[in-house]
């Protein structure tokens, strides 16, 4: 499977997830979180895949500019339709077309920032993980918090570990 075409998956899969929630859960402070949301964790996961979206267009993608939609964070009907969009955006990208990223290392806003070339192909591959790591997250808050939620086990899984289950042994 090709990268855009993961990543596509990828945004269905949060979709699904959303999907499974009531308002009510997806803008609840969590104590797992330290008061954080699940909303919160999914407009985190948007604002990366935005950045790309938005960005791909010129010479390079700022992820220190994410947008951070507050309605993203409180709204899981909004969420769901913003992420369909961003899957129906995503398969219109090439994944060998040439970018630079500005990479932010400083701790000040004043310090300067360095240009590393990359492709659309390795961001999305950067999302892609980034997504599976928030997603592990999500799960916990899910599980812990509102077990009333049947939600994938493969959820926050990533593809690599799952084959690696997969073909393991039964440990009985």
């Amino acid at each position: 499977m090709d990268c855009v075409r993961g990543n596509f998956q990828m945004l269905n899969q949060i979709v699904s997830t959303i999907d499974l929630l009531e308002n009510h859960q997806y803008t609840r402070p969590l104590n797992v979180f330290n008061g954080s949301t699940l909303g919160q964790h999914f407009r985190h996961i948007f604002d990366f895949y935005n950045c790309i979206i938005r960005d791909a267009g010129g010479a390079m993608i700022d992820y220190a500019r994410r947008e951070r939609d507050p309605r993203l964070e409180e709204d899981c009907n909004f969420a769901g339709i913003s992420f369909r969009t961003l899957a129906n955006k995503i398969e219109l990208l090439s994944e060998k077309q040439q970018i630079g990223i500005l990479g932010d290392f400083g701790e000040s806003s004043a310090e300067e920032k360095s240009l590393i070339q990359t492709t659309i192909g390795r961001e999305l591959l950067y999302a892609f993980d980034h997504a599976v790591h928030h997603l592990a997250i999500i799960k916990i808050g899910i599980k812990t918090n509102f077990p009333e939620v049947n939600i994938d086990e493969n959820l926050g899984v990533a593809p690599s570990t799952q084959k690696y289950w997969s073909s393991e042994p039964s440990k009985t």
